[in-house]
């Protein structure tokens, strides 16, 4: 194995590499180095280069933070095993392109309890984590249901939690009517002070006034909607 290795790895990656997997491709962090001396190699992160030749990935901060917590193992090996690392919260939101949230930190689940150095970075231990993430662009995320879910359970701002849960319907996601309601149930008065129907009425209440129906899954999304208002439980 050598430099060629570290490249075509690279290019499975989004054109990401960390300095573990060059050491275990038996490359040197001299060679390495040299390479980031001659502008082949771009710095990301600590630990964590780019190759100069990569296309720009709008997401390759996140993506580098997330090969940053398991340096050694490829992202393909990552993604084919149960991910340990979960992309979450509004940082997930961002992959999923939906939302307007803003957050100064790159948002992870993790399975196991672990230790950081990195500023950058919230990891929050999640033992109930589903087996299963969402794949997209590369990264595993919360499934969109966990998503909005979450989402209470941190008691966002519910115009925009509503926006989060439209916008996921439209790009043709599946959500679990039924675990949304939960979590609607149980965080209403924990969270918000409010009651459940209120707090389902302010999820879906844009939709259900305006009727518009941008595609033909909210129709059904519309009379799902009005049919949990109606029976959530006080």
């Amino acid at each position: 194995m050598g430099w060629l290795d570290v490249e075509v790895l690279a290019g499975e990656q989004y054109g990401l590499i960390t300095s573990a997997q060059v050491d275990v491709r038996g490359v040197s962090r001299a060679t390495l180095h040299r390479k980031v001396r001659q502008g082949y190699v771009q710095q990301v992160r600590r630990g964590v280069y780019v190759l100069s030749s990569a296309r720009w990935d709008i997401h390759r901060d996140l993506r580098a933070a997330w090969l940053s917590l398991d340096p050694k193992k490829s992202a393909g090996k990552r993604l084919w095993d149960s991910p340990q690392f979960i992309v979450a919260s509004a940082s997930a939101a961002e992959v999923y392109g939906v939302g307007d949230f803003y957050t100064q930190q790159y948002e992870f689940y993790s399975r196991e309890r672990k230790q950081i150095s990195f500023e950058d970075i919230h990891l929050s231990r999640r033992q109930d984590m589903s087996a299963e993430a969402t794949i997209v662009e590369g990264l595993p995320l919360v499934p969109p249901t966990r998503l909005i879910c979450d989402f209470l359970r941190e008691g966002r701002d519910l115009e925009k939690v509503s926006l989060v849960l439209q916008e996921l319907i439209q790009k043709e996601y599946e959500v679990h009517w039924s675990d949304v309601v939960d979590a609607v149930h149980k965080y209403s008065y924990r969270v918000y002070s409010a009651s459940a129907p209120w707090i389902m009425g302010e999820l879906l209440k844009t939709r259900i006034e305006t009727r518009v129906s941008v595609h033909p899954t909210l129709d059904s999304y519309l009379e799902s909607s009005e049919k949990l208002k109606l029976e959530l439980p006080e």
